[in-house]
């Protein structure tokens, strides 16, 4: 019988940071921070005593904790010029040394924190304008598969699929659809680690949010779902049930969305009966300040186009109803609120939620008078956008208060 996954790589909000930061424009490592601390580091070196310690002088010899207290020390180092071609000059210098180090034999755990800051170098040597940075950190990342260490050839893996994802907004057609396809093959086969689940979970969320290719983040959703899928591994159930309601969410513009359920007072629903007029269906919950920050924009909204056929259905992620109705109450809160009234569908456990793999909130939906989804981002400035192209000016005359960018999820 197979080991179980652990719980943290299949809960509803995948954990994607690791794999994001590898992905995005803004590298982890910074200039000012160094490094993780090697295991079995306890306390700082005296200050008296580091100030002999040339941190640029390599260790003779391999031994680990010697080559992880330098991959520290390096990491702490600043440069003697602040400029920008001081920097890179700089960081130069650290990833040769690196490089030194790594053409020695080294235990899993050094050669691990070795790549991953050379890594993290020539992400920094990119954003500081170095022009050859990102062609030798795909070859780096390419070199890391001649590599006799298993976890290390993995990280290789990752590392080249998300240079390439990096990349993707240089592409067209069929040069996408081939790195999408090349990430299915990765998670399908070999072990299931956490490289492959997050790689699957936060690709089509940042084709769909950074480069708004919502087509391919959907493909990209449904293509891994299938690949794991193809593992017939029970263990799967839940990451296959959510990357195919996350390509879900991603086809709905164009198209009619489902929403049935019970309004928290316990009467039923269904999202048919609005038809005709143009909806938000607004995903959100009590706890979540962003939501909140955004709810005066939306009732400006509803005052001033309610009357025109403007209707907001909520859809609450609350696990207390008796939080939710006094929060309603207090707030005169004037539009439909969906509950579902049991411990098992609280919160991210909502039916509804869960059927479009909603994993941040507020995620606001507009669907027009035909019944097909406008947009899956109908917040701030893009509401009040899209509502006047639906349904014209307003009633009210009054400027619109809360009128601000979109407030970020939770």
């Amino acid at each position: 019988m197979p080991a179980p996954i652990p719980a943290r790589l299949l809960s509803r909000r995948l954990r994607v940071t690791a794999v994001a930061t590898l992905l995005a424009s803004t590298p982890a490592f910074s200039q000012d921070k160094a490094p993780p601390k090697p295991n079995g580091t306890t306390s700082e070196q005296p200050a008296a005593e580091a100030d002999k310690v040339d941190p640029f002088k390599l260790p003779e010899g391999n031994d680990p904790k010697e080559l992880q207290a330098f991959l520290t020390r390096l990491g702490s180092t600043q440069p003697e010029q602040k400029s920008i071609p001081g920097r890179r000059q700089h960081l130069r210098k650290i990833e040769d040394l690196v490089d030194k180090v790594q053409d020695r034999e080294l235990d899993e755990q050094t050669a691990m924190m070795a790549i991953d800051f050379r890594f993290q170098i020539l992400q920094a040597l990119e954003r500081f304008g170095d022009e050859s940075a990102a062609a030798d950190r795909q070859k780096f990342a390419e070199s890391l598969a001649t590599s006799k260490l298993p976890r290390v050839v993995e990280r290789g893996k990752v590392f080249v699929l998300a240079g390439r994802v990096q990349s993707l907004g240089e592409l067209k057609g069929d040069a996408r659809q081939k790195v999408i396809d090349d990430i299915a093959a990765y998670v399908q086969d070999g072990e299931i680690t956490t490289e492959r689940v997050e790689l699957a979970s936060a690709v089509p969320e940042l084709l769909a949010n950074q480069l708004g290719d919502l087509e391919l983040a959907g493909k990209a959703a449904d293509s891994f779902a299938l690949a794991f899928e193809a593992r017939k591994d029970d263990r799967l159930v839940d990451l296959i049930e959510q990357l195919r309601a996350t390509g879900r969410r991603y086809g709905l513009v164009g198209n009619a969305m489902e929403v049935k359920g019970k309004t928290v007072d316990g009467k039923d629903f269904n999202l048919e009966s609005l038809k005709g007029k143009v909806v938000l269906v607004d995903f959100w919950a009590t706890w979540c300040g962003p939501c909140i920050q955004e709810m005066p924009h939306v009732r400006d909204l509803y005052t001033g186009y309610h009357s025109k056929g403007f209707e907001v259905v909520g859809i609450s992620l609350d696990h207390k109803k008796e939080v939710l109705q006094s929060f309603l109450e207090a707030e005169k809160v004037p539009w439909i609120q969906l509950y579902a009234d049991n411990e098992e569908n609280g919160g991210w456990g909502n039916p509804i939620a869960k059927h479009y793999g909603i994993s941040a909130i507020p995620t606001a939906i507009l669907i027009g008078k035909d019944g097909k989804v406008i947009s899956l981002n109908a917040v701030g400035r893009e509401l009040t956008r899209l509502l006047e192209k639906e349904l014209g000016p307003r009633d009210e005359k009054a400027p619109a208060e809360g009128d601000k960018d979109a407030p970020k999820g939770n």
